[in-house]
Formats: C-alpha cells, sequence, structure tokens
C-alpha cells in the first residue's frame, strides 16, 4: 500500500506510487514532482501557476496520479510523461463555485475495474464519484452534517467499501455497488470517532469474513476496527462500532497503511502487518485480528510494535513510507520535501536488534561520507585521549596542580620571576578563547558520551555567557552537533528555558556553522530545529499583542492604587481647633479690655473739668 503524507496547512505532501512504480510524488502549493527511488533524482517535475494543490493520491491503476486542488477541481495526471490523463473535473467547484472552501481535502482511488476517483470538501458533506476518463461526476451521496476530511476504499468479492471520516463526527462505512445498478450506496457500520481529527484512514479485506478498518489521528496510538461483511449491504446503523484493538506507539503516527503478509493463510492464521510513520519515527505492527478480538473480549488490547526506526537512524525527519509485504523492505523517504532521499528498511533479524537501513541513491554516498568523517573524528578523538586523560570536571585537578606550583617556587626561589613572566605570556590579546570565561567542556564531553540527561540538563542550565563561550569554544563540530540536538529536544517541553536555551544555540551554531553548512546529513538533521523555531516564532505577534493588553491594564491599575493612596495621605486644614483651657483665658482677656475702656473715659473728664475751672478763674480775675 502507499503511503500519503499531506500538511493541509501549508498545503503541502507526498505521496508514495505502488511498488511496481517505485516512484514519490511530492508537491508544494502549484507545482509537483516525479522522484525515482533508486536514483534520488526528480524525474519529471511540473507547475501550474493556476492552481494550488491540497490533497493526492495514486490511482486509479499503477500508472495514474490523482491531485485535487484548491478550486475544488481534480486533476489525474500520467506522471510519468507529465501530461494530463483526462480531462480536468470540476468537482465541487461546479457546487461550491469560486469559494475558498471548494478545496479538496480528500481522495481516494477505486479499486475496482472502474476507472473513478472519490473526493471529499471539507465545507460540503458530500462524496463524488469522479469518473477519469471523462471527469464527469457520476454520482454523488451524503456523509454526515459536516465535510470530509479523510477517505479510503479496498475492494472485496465483488463489492467495494469506502470509509469516510468527518471532523468530529463519527466515521461511516459505505457499501457500494457498481454505479450502472440501480442500488444506491449505502451505510454498512457506523465507526465511533478518534479523539482528533483524522489524519489517515485505511481498509482491508482479508477474506475472513471480516473488514478491517484503522484510523491515526496525530496521536500515539491507532485505532483498529472489525466489522463483519457476510450481510452484503446496508447493517445496523444505530449502533456505533467501538474499537477492537488498539496499535501503540512512543512517538506520534501521523499516517498508516496495511498490507496483508499471507495470502495463503486464512482464519485465525492470517496475519496483517500495519506500517506507521510520523516526523521521527516508522513502526511496522504484525498481528491476526481473529486472535486479537478474542483475547480483548474483556478489556481493550494494545499491541506493540514489532520493530521501529527513528529519524536519527535514518538521518532526517520523515516524510513518508511505503508499506510492503515482509519478506519486502519497506521504502522511507526523509529528509526535506525539496530535496528527500530514501531508504530500505529490513525487519531486525532478531528482536534484540535494530532494524537493518540500507539507503539508496545520492544518500548512499552521503552516508559513507558522513561515515567516514566520523570514523575520521573518532580515531582523532581516540588518539588525543591517550595522548592527554580526560578530565572529569574542570575544577576536580586545580588545587593538586596548584600545591605542586607553590612547593616547587618555594624550593627554586630563582624561577619565579620567569613563571611571572609566562603567566603574562598566556594572557596576552591573542588568545582567541572567551576572556573570563570557566570552560565545562569536560562535562559536556562527559554527559554526551553517557548519554547522561541530568547531566546535560545541569550544564545547559548555566547561563553566564562568558562559560557559554568558553566551552562552545573547546568542543569539536561533532561534540556540537551532538549539544545542538540535546537543545532541541528540550525547546518544545522546557518553555521555561527558552532564553537559555536559545544562547547555547546561538553561540554553537556562530562556533561551528562553518562545520555544520558543510555537512548535509548534519544539515537535514537540523531540520526539526528550524521547524521549532518556526512554531515559536509564529505566536511571537500574538504575545506581543497580549503583552501590550497586559501592560495597559497593569498601568490602570497602579494608577488607581496610586490614587487612592494619594486620597488617604492629603491633610485638610481644620475650620476650628479646640485646646483645652481656651475659654478662661478668653474670659480673662475680656475683662482686662473692658477695664481698660473704663478708665479711659474717667481721666477724659477730668480734664474737660480742669479747663472749665480754669477759664471761670481768668473770667473772675479780668472783672
Amino acid at each position: 500500500m502507499a503511503g500519503v503524507a499531506v500538511d493541509t496547512a501549508r498545503k503541502r505532501g507526498c505521496c508514495f506510487s505502488p511498488s511496481e512504480a517505485q516512484c514519490l510524488v511530492t508537491f508544494t502549493s502549484g507545482r509537483w514532482r516525479l522522484w525515482g527511488e533508486e536514483e534520488g533524482s526528480a524525474d519529471v517535475t511540473h507547475r501550474d501557476t493556476a492552481e494550488t494543490y491540497t490533497s493526492a493520491c495514486w490511482g486509479p491503476g499503477a500508472q495514474r496520479l490523482s491531485l485535487g486542488c484548491a478550486s475544488g477541481r481534480v486533476q489525474v495526471w500520467d506522471p510519468h510523461s507529465g501530461e494530463l490523463a483526462g480531462p480536468v473535473a470540476e468537482a465541487f467547484r461546479a457546487a461550491a463555485g469560486s469559494s475558498a472552501l471548494a478545496a479538496v481535502t480528500a481522495l481516494a482511488p477505486s479499486k475496482s475495474h472502474r476507472e473513478v476517483v472519490y473526493a471529499g470538501c471539507q465545507a460540503i458533506p458530500e462524496i463524488l464519484e469522479i469518473d477519469v476518463s471523462d471527469g464527469s461526476t457520476n454520482r454523488s451521496f451524503k456523509s454526515g452534517k459536516l465535510g470530509i476530511c479523510q477517505l479510503a476504499a479496498c475492494i472485496d468479492v465483488g463489492v467495494e467499501w469506502l470509509l469516510a471520516a468527518g471532523s468530529g463526527n463519527t466515521m461511516r462505512l459505505w457499501y457500494l455497488a457498481d454505479a450502472a445498478s440501480d442500488q444506491k450506496p449505502q451505510v454498512h457500520a457506523k465507526l465511533s470517532a478518534p479523539a482528533n481529527t483524522a489524519s489517515c484512514l485505511d481498509l482491508c479485506c482479508n477474506g475472513d469474513g471480516h473488514v478491517l478498518a484503522l484510523c491515526a489521528d496525530g496521536g500515539m496510538q491507532i485505532d483498529i476496527f472489525r466489522s463483519a461483511n457476510d450481510r452484503g449491504g446496508a447493517g445496523d446503523t444505530k449502533e456505533t462500532l467501538g474499537v477492537a484493538f488498539v496499535l501503540s506507539s512512543h512517538e506520534r503516527i501521523l499516517s498508516a497503511r496495511f498490507t496483508s503478509s499471507s495470502t495463503k493463510t486464512t482464519g485465525s492464521q492470517a496475519q496483517t502487518c500495519v506500517v506507521g510513520f510520523g516526523p521521527t519515527v516508522v513502526s511496522m505492527w504484525k498481528f491476526s485480528a481473529e486472535n486479537e478480538v478474542a483475547k480483548g473480549a474483556k478489556a481493550l488490547r494494545t499491541l506493540a510494535a514489532e520493530f521501529t526506526v527513528s529519524a536519527d537512524d535514518l538521518g532526517g525527519r520523515v516524510l513518508c513510507a511505503r508499506a510492503c509485504a515482509p519478506p519486502s523492505p519497506l521504502v522511507v523517504a526523509f529528509g526535506p520535501l525539496v530535496k528527500p532521499s530514501f531508504a530500505k528498511v529490513r525487519a531486525p533479524a532478531t528482536k534484540q536488534s535494530s532494524a537493518i537501513v540500507e539507503h539508496c541513491g545520492e544518500a548512499v554516498a552521503e552516508a559513507k561520507s558522513a561515515e567516514k568523517k566520523a570514523s575520521k573524528t573518532k580515531a582523532a578523538k581516540e588518539a588525543a585521549d591517550k595522548a592527554a586523560p580526560v578530565m572529569l570536571g574542570p575544577m576536580d585537578d586545580a588545587a593538586p596542580r596548584q600545591q605542586q606550583k607553590r612547593k616547587r617556587l618555594l624550593e627554586h626561589p630563582m624561577i619565579e620571576e620567569d613563571s611571572q613572566t609566562s603567566k603574562k605570556a598566556a594572557i596576552l590579546p591573542d588568545i582567541k578563547a572567551a576572556h573570563g570565561g570557566l570552560s565545562i567542556a569536560p562535562l559536556v564531553r562527559q554527559g554526551l558520551r553517557a548519554k547522561d540527561d541530568h547531566s546535560i540538563d545541569k550544564v545547559i542550565s548555566r547561563n553566564d555567557r562568558r562559560i557559554i563561550d568558553a566551552t562552545v569554544a573547546q568542543l569539536t563540530g561533532a561534540e556540537a552537533f551532538d549539544l545542538l540536538q540535546e537543545c532541541s529536544k528540550r525547546m518544545p517541553t522546557q518553555l521555561m528555558q527558552g532564553r537559555v536555551l536559545g544562547h547555547w544555540i546561538q553561540r554553537l551554531l556562530l562556533r561551528h556553522c562553518t562545520f555544520l553548512s558543510s555537512q548535509p546529513v548534519l544539515m537535514r538533521a537540523l531540520q526539526p530545529l528550524h521547524d521549532i523555531f518556526e512554531a515559536r516564532c509564529s505566536r511571537y505577534r500574538t504575545l506581543c499583542l497580549l503583552r501590550g493588553r497586559l501592560q495597559v491594564a497593569h498601568d490602570h491599575g497602579a494608577q488607581v492604587v496610586e490614587k487612592k493612596r494619594q486620597e488617604k495621605e492629603i491633610v485638610r486644614a481644620p475650620l476650628v481647633e479646640y485646646v483645652e483651657g481656651d475659654e478662661d483665658a478668653a474670659e480673662d482677656s475680656t475683662s482686662e479690655g473692658a477695664d481698660g475702656e473704663g478708665g479711659g473715659e474717667d481721666s477724659l473728664d477730668e480734664d474737660i473739668f480742669d479747663e472749665d475751672l480754669e477759664d471761670e478763674l481768668l473770667d473772675l480775675g479780668m472783672d
């Protein structure tokens, strides 16, 4: 089964062809490319400036590619020749017009002899059956009340099944008859909805009288459903079919596909394989559906993967994987989408061993070059270790060496002057190390070699710029890359340490950018770090707006508090001040004033009497 990985938000994705075609199609906006697995190079490239591709599937047939467009149209291509295989189907554009909601979000090729493809749209809750030969719509049927986000189809003996999932709605398993017949599509069963929006669906019929369905929603598990198909038509759709068992993973799984491991066995001996992948891991599960359902009658069973391959083992971020029945190897595409690399993954020989990874095309030369340089670095490091012992800590042997030096100076006082001269020469400006910084490079090496997360956390928690500069300057390119990976692993989880981790990442890139840029494998391995930075920076504007609003609210609250404080501190002048004993003082002053006014009137009368008497005496003398 061909694997499909689509990033709907960023309008890009990739799709593996069936095993006989041995190629991969990548699409970004209005351009798609065909890549050969063995060569690892682009064979065909096409660009359509009038369209933006939103979904893809390989089919109908092994030599055709169907692409869904944002305009609502569906294009079917012959990817090897780069020409359209038929007229462009209007599909949802005819129903929704030129609206942006008409984008095709899901495609599933018919597994029957008919050359049709099923299409779904996020805004319209209908599934269209499109004829590839003339681009017309044979029929349409409504699936729920919400739009379609994922589709999957398979065929049993004379019966075709279609599984459809909407956003937050129960999934529906449809029984499809031939379009030429009078029988309409019927809902055979309803399946319980996943916790998140479904990111991948697939169907499988192993000939045991049941239909197997899987659903991945970007979490750390895959839900497996099992429905009987012996009714040949619509079943009891009132009840919702629950999960039969769960496939677990230690990393996120975005897409998964069925592949039958044995076509000769039937019943309880029939083995089914599921290949799932996410950005950081590729996993494979192997089980017998009938046995697992019987064992999980009382409780929901959880199955672990047979083997896993991490992105570190491949050398880059996982893009897509094609499920192949053992002993055929899995084919994995990894690295950047604009220039993917390919590798074949085989199952490990024993359970204790790891999977075997074989690089293809240009990835082989890059892997050999990286391995050769790593061996040279390892040999140089071993030679350095033999020449000088590794110091376990920056201060472990400082005290003994200082004591020996002091003892030697006391025994030979004549060499003190020479030692001071050498000390001055050691601190001249031509030294390129950071000034005043104590290097903790030995602790970094010890933590990286031992893979001790606790020791690395203690080292990275230091935020002294001088210590960071001195430490980074003493690390080799390989050690700097390992420390960058450790910082990248902690960025999404330790959000409060973002500033400190940013300082370390900044200094590591400034010091060792030349070495990292010269290694394509290492550059591709740093793609997750680039994605983390993009995710963190995308929230910058929102956080700035939130910070501004919080600052305004804080300042307003501070003004209110200051105003209340000032109102309490203001002292108002009293109209009357009362002091005990003021009444007696007022009465005394009043009585004294009255006495003074009376004495003045008596003296005035006496003066007037004396003047009258003198006038009378003068008159008598005159006479």
